[in-house]
């Protein structure tokens, strides 16, 4: 693999903790009936093939990511001194 190939399948992956947004979700009939999503940020190139899509799977909404990281910083904090 080359040099820019490496490259531009390093730009298809998606990173724990980023944020993305769905452009369009499809049901993958092949998959049953899993949801795909096509992202706004990154994409996935013929290359790819089969996959055309992002397994819904691999996401969670918003509102319960930024949930989580409250929940996570107050069990960071140290109370020993209350």
């Amino acid at each position: 693999m080359t040099r820019i190939n490496q490259v531009r399948f390093l730009l298809q992956w998606i990173v724990q903790g980023n944020v993305y947004t769905v452009k369009q979700i499809v049901q993958l009939a092949l998959m049953g009936n899993e949801l795909g999503f096509e992202l706004e940020e990154v994409s996935l190139s013929p290359d790819s093939f089969p996959y055309e899509y992002y397994s819904a799977s691999r996401f969670i909404p918003l509102e319960i990511y930024e949930k989580q990281e409250i929940t996570v910083k107050e069990e960071e904090l140290d109370l020993s001194i209350i």
